[in-house]
């Protein structure tokens, strides 16, 4: 019998008995998991204030909301993309990561106010989501083989 504890996924970020890939891969599902939360909010968020109006004066519909996310996306995006270069050195899985934190970085500092408004800041969120979880999923991959 073992006196050995269960292991969790966050145990499991700096268990030195976990391998460099699997603590990569959990970086990267994180990380898409946080980029599709972002992207679900933006696109979903119009939809849910014209159904439930009291919605509109909520916390998810302010501005420190869309920097709280940013503080969640940065660093799992970090982590992830650090580990995985480390690992394959390709400069095509990183660059469509690179991209999206640029476009999401872009749209929590210009906000509904920059120079193309709400539907600007939507357009730079949600591409930059796609380009962040294309890159993860790419690493994903990468590192199953």
């Amino acid at each position: 019998m073992s006196n050995s504890l269960p292991t969790t996924k966050c145990s499991q970020a700096t268990d030195p008995s976990v391998s460099e890939a699997a603590r990569a891969t959990m970086w990267d599902k994180a990380g898409i998991g946080v980029s599709l939360a972002c992207m679900l909010h933006c696109t979903s968020l119009p939809l849910l204030v014209a159904f439930f109006p009291s919605i509109f004066g909520s916390f998810l519909n302010d501005d420190a909301f869309h920097q709280w996310l940013l503080i969640l996306i940065l660093p799992t995006a970090g982590f992830a993309f650090a580990m995985s270069w480390r690992r394959h050195r390709r400069i095509s899985y990183l660059l469509p990561g690179m991209i999206g934190l640029v476009l999401v970085v872009s749209a929590v500092w210009l906000g509904h106010d920059g120079p193309w408004g709400e539907w600007g800041e939507k357009l730079l969120t949600f591409a930059g989501g796609i380009a962040l979880v294309w890159s993860h999923f790419m690493n994903i991959l990468r590192q199953a083989r």
